[in-house]
C-alpha cells in the first residue's frame, strides 16, 4: 500500500506492498523515466521491497508544480501495481 505525506517544502511517497524485488526495481525504473523526462532528481530509498519517494526543489526550497506533476505520476503507478 503506497502512503504519502505533503509538507510545505517535500512530497514523501512511501510504497510497502509486498512486492518483489524485482517490482520495486521495475517501479522505480518507471518513475525514474518520467523523472529523468521532467528533468526531475527525486531523492530515492529502497531496500528489497520497500521504496521511499522525496520529491522537493531545492533551487526553489519547497514544492513547485513540477513536483506536483510528478507526485501524481508517482500515485498512479503505484495504484497499478
Amino acid at each position: 500500500m503506497a502512503k504519502y505525506s505533503c509538507f510545505i517544502d517535500s512530497y514523501v511517497l512511501s510504497l510497502s506492498q509486498c512486492l518483489r524485488a524485482d517490482g520495486a526495481f521495475g517501479f522505480m525504473s518507471r518513475v525514474a523515466l518520467q523523472a529523468e523526462k521532467m528533468n526531475h532528481h527525486p531523492e530515492w530509498f529502497n531496500v528489497y521491497n520497500k521504496v521511499q519517494i522525496t520529491l522537493t526543489s531545492h533551487d526553489c526550497g519547497g514544492l513547485t508544480k513540477r513536483d506536483v506533476k510528478l507526485a501524481k505520476f508517482i500515485e498512479k503507478a503505484a495504484a497499478s501495481l
